[in-house]
């Protein structure tokens, strides 16, 4: 008895509220205005002028080394060239923090190497390589030269520090390279 009188009240409710809702002209065409649309502005012409008015918060620096570290880059290349080098390289992408969200993190997150040499085929980083020139003088500097020291030395990575000169010997500089490369793969072969 009590379901038939639901289904009633249920069919009343729906035709209040099909009396309310105005009916839908399926035969009525759609129409279009004949009249042409005003053009509309050019956007990325109204961005441009706009942007190019505003001051600009970012610019591309003229160069990614120092004078110094060029002439060192190029002597690096020359010296070793069977190997990828990389400039500015930030020491968070080289080592790891055991806790990402501890201050060890932190402490290197806004730090590079000048130059990381990686291996040929797995880019494995290898040796970390610092140019010690008149810019590492500063307290600031030494501070941040004794962080990448103890983080490269506690995560086994080989950080090799070349003291700022008029001229390189080239070979010098390939010798102690290669000697710590060498010394890179005996530790590799014993931890096997």
């Amino acid at each position: 008895m009590l379901l038939p009188l639901l289904i009633a009240l249920a069919f009343v409710t729906a035709l209040a509220w099909f009396a309310k809702t105005p009916p839908l002209n399926l035969t009525q065409k759609l129409k279009i205005n004949e009249e042409k649309p005003a053009p509309t502005p050019n956007r990325s012409q109204e961005k441009r002028i706009t942007e190019e008015q505003l001051p600009r918060k970012y610019s591309t620096k003229p160069t990614l080394m120092t004078p110094a570290e060029a002439v060192f880059f190029k002597i690096l290349r020359n010296t070793i060239p069977e190997a990828p080098i990389f400039p500015k390289v930030r020491v968070a992408d080289v080592l790891e923090a055991t806790n990402r969200w501890s201050g060890d993190f932190l402490r290197i997150s806004q730090k590079h190497f000048d130059w990381v040499l990686c291996h040929p085929e797995t880019f494995e980083p290898i040796i970390a390589i610092e140019l010690d020139d008149s810019s590492h003088q500063s307290a600031k500097a030494k501070s941040s030269d004794a962080t990448k020291n103890e983080a490269a030395h506690e995560a086994g990575l080989t950080l090799l520090r070349f003291r700022w000169q008029r001229e390189y010997d080239e070979e010098s500089i390939r010798r102690k390279i290669a000697d710590a490369v060498n010394a890179h793969a005996d530790r590799k072969t014993n931890s096997l």
